[in-house]
């Protein structure tokens, strides 16, 4: 019997994605990955609220009305919005991207990056 093209791809275990997340940021993981009202996203942490996503496409959108629920979630909570992806690569190796508010690195975004 010939084994079918999915049973070759890494899996994906977001529980543990959050948790790698948590435990790098010194933060912890919401239960339910947020479904609550009262621990929304994925994981928080003195700074950030973060939404985890992993992927093994070759690309991920980004929709306006996803970032803007992160960011009134993380405003509830006095925190800023974070967005972490994870491109699983074929061989199985991670490619792991940050997504922050441009007002995070530069006090204000319409000065652009400090020289």
């Amino acid at each position: 019997m010939k084994t079918p093209k999915w049973a070759d791809k890494p899996a994906k275990d977001n529980k543990q994605h959050e948790k790698a997340w948590a435990r790098a940021r010194g933060g912890r993981a919401q239960p339910s990955s947020g479904r609550f009202w009262h621990a929304k996203m994925d994981v928080k942490d003195e700074e950030l609220l973060t939404d985890n996503k992993q992927t093994e496409r070759h690309s991920y959108s980004i929709k306006v009305a996803e970032w803007r629920a992160l960011t009134r979630a993380a405003q509830r909570e006095g925190l800023q919005p974070c967005l972490q992806i994870t491109f699983i690569q074929s061989d199985g190796s991670p490619i792991n991207l940050v997504i922050l508010p441009a007002a995070v690195i530069t006090p204000d975004p319409r000065r652009g990056p400090r020289t």
